[in-house]
C-alpha cells in the first residue's frame, strides 16, 4: 500500500524523500531554538539578580563578628560559641561580693530566704537617675538612599529585559537558519539572541531608571528633605507640632509652616520621621527641588538635575555607567552655578567682593 502511494506521488511529481528530510530538519531546527532561547532568557534574566544577591551574601557573612565571615561553628546564629567574659552572672557560682559568708558553728540566722542583710546586691535606682536612657531615633529615607534603590530597580529591569530580547531574538536568527541545517540555527539564533538581548537590556535599564525615578518622586511623603534632620529647642524639646484636626486626621507643622506659631500642639516630635512613625502626615508635601534633592542627595536642587540627567542618558549602559553619568553631571552643574553665582557677587558689588 505504501508503495502504491508513494508510486502516485512520484506520478505527481512529489519528491517524498526531499520533503520527509525537510520536516525532519525543520523539526531539530524548532527544538534547537526552543533551547536556546530558554537557556538564553534564563542566563539573561538572572544576571540582573547577581549584584543584589551577592550584596545580601556579603551582608550577611562580612558583618557578623569573628564568626560571621566563616559561617560556621556550633552556635544557631553561626560562628564560634566562646564563654562570656562575665560568666558568673550565668553560671551557678556567687561572686565574692554576693555570697553570704559562712555562718559559724551553730550560728543558724544565715539560713533564711536568700538574700539577707549581709548580702551585697546591686543598686540600679540612682544610676537611672544619673543617666537616663536615651532612645535612638529611627533613620529612614536617608538622602541619597533612593537613589541606590533606583539603580538597583533599573539592573533588575535590564535583566528581565535583556532575558525576553534574548529569547526573542534566538527565535528570530534560527527560525533564518532553517534551511541551511542545524549548526546554522544555533548560529544564527546565538546572534539573533545577542543582539536582540543587549538591545533589551539597554531598553529595560532606561525604562527603570526613568520609571523608579518617578516612582520614587512621587512617592515621596515628608516636608523637607532630610525628614531626619532635628527639630529642637535649647533643652532638646522638639519644634515639630502635631496636632489632631477636626475630621480626625493627625498633621504635623514645621516651624517654617504658615500659622506655625499660633498652633496649639497635641504632642511635639524632634524629627519627620518621628512624627510619621506616630501616625501624623505633614501639613504640606515637599515640593519637587526639595525630593529630588533627598532622592539624590545633592547639596542643591540644580546639583540634582544635573546627577538625573546624566543618570537618565547613560542608563542605557548599565548601572555603573548611569552611576558615573550621575556624577559627571552633578559635578557639572555644581561647577556651572558656582562660577555663575561668583560673577553675579563680583557684578553687584566689585569692591566689597574684591576685599572679601
Amino acid at each position: 500500500m505504501r508503495q502504491l502511494f508513494m508510486g502516485f506521488l512520484r506520478w505527481l511529481g512529489v519528491n517524498e524523500e526531499f520533503y520527509a528530510g525537510l520536516a525532519m530538519s525543520g523539526l531539530a531546527g524548532m527544538a534547537s531554538i526552543v533551547s536556546l532561547a530558554g537557556k538564553g532568557f534564563a542566563r539573561r534574566r538572572s544576571a540582573g539578580f547577581q549584584s543584589t544577591a551577592r550584596e545580601r551574601r556579603s551582608d550577611s557573612t562580612g558583618t557578623g563578628g569573628s564568626g560571621g565571615s566563616s559561617g560556621g561553628g556550633s552556635s544557631p546564629f553561626g560562628g564560634q560559641e566562646a564563654e562570656a567574659e562575665n560568666s558568673a552572672l550565668f553560671s551557678l557560682r556567687r561572686s565574692s561580693e554576693s555570697t553570704v559568708p559562712p555562718p559559724a558553728e551553730g550560728d543558724v540566722s544565715n539560713t533564711g530566704v536568700y538574700p539577707t542583710s549581709q548580702t551585697t546586691v546591686p543598686q540600679y535606682s540612682s544610676y537611672r537617675k544619673s543617666a537616663p536612657i536615651i532612645r535612638k531615633l529611627a533613620q529612614r529615607d536617608v538622602p541619597g538612599e533612593r537613589y541606590q534603590k533606583v539603580l538597583s530597580a533599573a539592573q533588575k529591569t535590564g535583566g528581565v529585559f535583556g532575558g525576553i530580547g534574548y529569547a526573542a531574538g534566538s527565535i528570530v536568527g534560527g527560525a533564518m537558519g532553517l534551511a541551511l541545517g542545524g549548526s546554522a540555527v544555533r548560529d544564527f539564533g546565538t546572534i539573533g539572541g545577542g543582539i536582540a538581548g543587549a538591545l533589551g537590556r539597554a531598553g529595560g535599564s532606561f525604562l527603570g531608571t526613568v520609571g523608579g525615578l518617578g516612582y520614587q518622586t512621587a512617592s515621596y511623603r515628608y516636608a523637607t528633605d532630610d525628614p531626619n534632620k532635628l527639630y529642637v529647642d535649647e533643652k532638646g524639646n522638639g519644634l515639630i507640632k502635631g496636632v489632631k484636626l477636626e475630621d480626625g486626621t493627625l498633621k504635623y507643622y514645621m516651624p517654617d509652616d504658615e500659622g506655625y506659631d499660633s498652633i496649639e500642639p497635641v504632642q511635639t516630635f524632634r524629627t519627620e520621621v518621628e512624627a510619621q512613625e506616630h501616625g501624623y502626615t505633614p501639613y504640606r508635601r515637599a515640593g519637587f527641588g526639595d525630593r529630588i534633592k533627598n532622592i539624590t542627595g545633592s547639596e542643591h536642587k540644580a546639583d540634582a538635575v544635573g546627577k538625573i540627567a546624566g543618570t537618565v542618558v547613560l542608563s542605557p549602559f548599565g548601572a555603573k555607567a548611569a552611576e558615573a553619568g550621575g556624577k559627571a553631571g552633578e559635578v557639572t552643574v555644581k561647577g556651572i552655578r558656582k562660577g555663575y553665582e561668583w560673577i553675579k557677587n563680583v557684578s553687584k558689588n566689585p569692591d566689597e567682593f574684591r576685599w572679601k
